[in-house]
């Protein structure tokens, strides 16, 4: 799998984009289940996104901490970008894969078109 398990040793370690891919990939098939990341991302709450998820956590409203997420989301995760519009009263966060050869995205979100 090529993972050195020290890495997780530190909350505040990050992984690559493709070491993520891998290691979600490698985890869909030693458990068979489809639905892996799914069920990853119904526990990873704002903790799972470091000092990022503090300052959304810490902002004074919904439409601050959508911006502070958008704008410093790259610090914490490379490999897909995030993009939020607000038109009137409507507001569209978008998450797009832009490392679209990496193992198991399709675990996590749609892949953009290259």
């Amino acid at each position: 799998m090529g993972v050195d398990l020290k890495v997780f040793d530190d909350a505040s370690n990050r992984i690559s984009f493709a070491t993520r891919g891998r290691l979600t990939a490698h985890c869909v098939a030693v458990t068979g289940c489809k639905h892996f990341g799914l069920l990853v991302g119904q526990r990873a709450g704002l903790n799972s996104l470091g000092l990022v998820g503090l300052l959304v956590r810490s902002s004074p409203d919904v439409e601050t901490a959508l911006q502070s997420l958008e704008r410093y989301l790259y610090l914490q995760l490379q490999g897909a970008v995030l993009a939020l519009t607000v038109d009137a009263n409507k507001a569209t966060l978008s998450y797009d894969i832009y490392q679209a050869r990496a193992e198991a995205n399709d675990q996590v979100g749609p892949a953009l078109s290259p």
